[in-house]
């Protein structure tokens, strides 16, 4: 039976196996795997299209050896003499044999994932794939999926639809099969996105692996600006986001920046996320006073910051189809958790520790790039600074692996669970009168009480030693009669120096004779110095007394010094 070449190479095609030859008769033969030439073909290109099927490239075929195309990719043979039928033959069980792809399942994905545009319509529950969109399943192009291509609708209703194609049918499902053609992921309900999921040719086990170990990641951009640290000025606490690209492990998803109309991330009930599209702000505000969403134990609650808290405000980007109502969630702002008046508490909340609520198993997609640290003081709220952050969507929500301690088990002596809205506090070693002081023994319980803490403000010690504290003063019943231990007894007279015993280092007389003023003047028995040395009696010196130009004696007689004459002179006064 003759075939025109044209028709034969179609049905080649189906086999990824194809030629270009001039309009030749082919004569098929049933007990051959394909087809012979009945006449030798000579200066014809054979070309093997065999995306997807392991071939030895170091095998002679007839001493002709099979190139690869670098830039198409495409294996061929020039048939440069007369070549014989059997030697196709030949080829084309080759082919045949070392066709894995239905085990492999290799090569699947599009060809030019970063070239294909995925939109998805809310109002059909369809995506649409616009610009590069060849794709193959096990090595397998699928002629369905084309420039233009719309899906089916997937069912109404709230939850997370994965679409992908099989290579013969697009299947909305509940889940991903790596081992698919991936294409996207929409989730419905307070918290609507959809995602890109059209990978390109990678392993499917690959694909598998890095989607735990690596996820989404950030290559460049998506940095903070136009905003003003410790300023109160509204424009200056209202960021921009510069463009970015992040990567879907080997599916890169250019995101435009934004400049207004925010997108923040709450969470309200027992753990529901919402998204609040299209606000002033990037945190929740009652007039100047920002909210934080905090977990009250039952529910997820706004509460106003405390005076003086402070806050960490997260910026994840998630790369989202082109559609308008997803791209809204390109960049969104995540609310501060928790607050604390001291910042070193706040700078090492890390994103592991976020709660992004009941879609977190479906927002699989997503990295975190920034965060801003807020503050409220008593009127008014700022950025008190601001970080880029780098890494992995694995390595940023994950805890670090090895041995940990997990579980705290604790007696009555303890209460609270670890974490920071409830931390770990001792409840004291027993129960005792309000004020009591205790002493503890080494298990944390009640050795024996040792005195009282008066509202007042004085303490007294009265086991033993009977020391009391009295505000400044300290005195105990075992020393003598009112003496005082530290600042001296009531009637001390101001500025005077006390005298303490060499040995005991006890106080021997609350204000001695010496007095030693604020303006520098020093008194002996005198308790107020006119001069800076000023002495009521007498003065025994064993060396020498030096003056300035003159001594004055009871102010009657004054001795000068002539420096000129070098003589004493005395004046009467």
């Amino acid at each position: 039976m003759r075939f025109p070449a044209k028709k034969i190479i179609q049905k080649f095609r189906e086999k990824f196996f194809s030629i270009e030859v001039d309009e030749v008769d082919v004569v098929f033969d049933s007990s051959l795997p394909f087809f012979k030439f009945e006449k030798p073909l000579i200066n014809s290109r054979v070309i093997l299209d065999v995306s997807g099927v392991e071939v030895n490239l170091g095998v002679d075929v007839e001493d002709k050896q099979l190139v690869r195309d670098t830039s198409s990719g495409i294996i061929y043979q020039l048939l440069e003499s007369a070549t014989s039928s059997q030697t196709l033959n030949n080829i084309s069980k080759k082919i045949v044999a070392n066709d894995k792809s239905d085990i492999t399942r290799e090569p699947t994905g599009f060809t030019e994932p970063e070239n294909v545009d995925v939109s998805y319509n809310g109002t059909t529950r369809t995506i649409t794939l616009t610009g590069s969109v060849a794709a193959y399943k096990n090595g397998v192009q699928v002629a369905e999926l084309t420039d233009g291509y719309v899906s089916p609708p997937h069912d109404e209703g709230d939850g997370a639809f994965f679409l992908y194609h099989n290579g013969t049918d697009a299947v909305w499902a509940d889940s991903f099969d790596f081992k698919q053609i991936l294409i996207a992921l929409v989730y419905r309900d307070t918290a609507n996105f959809c995602i890109r999921e059209c990978h390109g040719l990678m392993q499917w086990q690959s694909h598998f692996a890095d989607h735990f170990t690596i996820g989404t990641w950030l290559k460049s951009g998506g940095d903070l600006d136009d905003f003003v640290l410790n300023s109160t000025t509204a424009a200056d606490r209202r960021p921009s986001v510069a463009a970015s690209l992040i990567y879907d492990e080997d599916l890169p998803t250019n995101l435009l920046g934004i400049t207004d109309n925010y997108t923040r991330l709450q969470l309200v009930d027992g753990g529901n996320t919402t998204f609040v599209q299209e606000q002033t702000d990037i945190i929740n505000l009652d007039g100047n006073r920002p909210y934080y969403n905090e977990f009250d134990g039952t529910n997820w609650v706004q509460t106003l910051f405390p005076v003086n808290a402070y806050g960490k405000i997260f910026l994840m980007a998630i790369p989202v189809t082109s559609d308008a109502e997803c791209q809204k969630n390109r960049y969104v702002f995540i609310q501060p958790q928790t607050v604390s008046t001291s910042i070193e508490e706040i700078r090492a909340i890390q994103p592991s520790s976020i709660n992004i609520g009941h879609i977190s198993s479906a927002l699989s997609e997503f990295v975190f790039i920034g965060e801003i640290i807020v503050r409220w003081t008593s009127n008014n709220w700022r950025f008190i600074e601001t970080n880029k952050l780098t890494g992995t969507r694995a390595n940023q929500i994950s805890s670090p692996s090895g041995n940990f301690l997990t579980v705290v088990n604790t007696d009555a002596t303890l209460e609270g669970l670890g974490t920071t809205s409830e931390p770990l506090s001792w409840t004291g070693a027993g129960a005792g009168d309000d004020n009591e002081l205790i002493k503890v023994a080494a298990d944390g319980k009640t050795a024996s009480r040792s005195g009282v803490f008066a509202n007042d403000g004085n303490i007294d010690i009265s086991t033993g030693k009977n020391y009391k504290i009295n505000g400044a003063q300290i005195t105990s019943s075992n020393l003598a009669d009112g003496v005082d231990l530290v600042k001296g007894s009531a009637s001390a007279l101001e500025n005077t120096i006390p005298r303490f015993d060499g040995i005991t280092g006890k106080l021997i007389k609350a204000g001695g004779s010496i007095t030693n003023l604020d303006n520098g003047n020093v008194g002996i028995a005198t308790n107020n110095p006119t001069e800076r040395l000023h002495v009521i009696g007498n003065i025994l010196s064993s060396g020498e007394v030096h003056a300035g130009t003159k001594i004055i004696i009871e102010n009657k007689v004054e001795q000068v010094y002539d420096s000129v004459n070098e003589s004493l002179k005395f004046n009467f006064l």
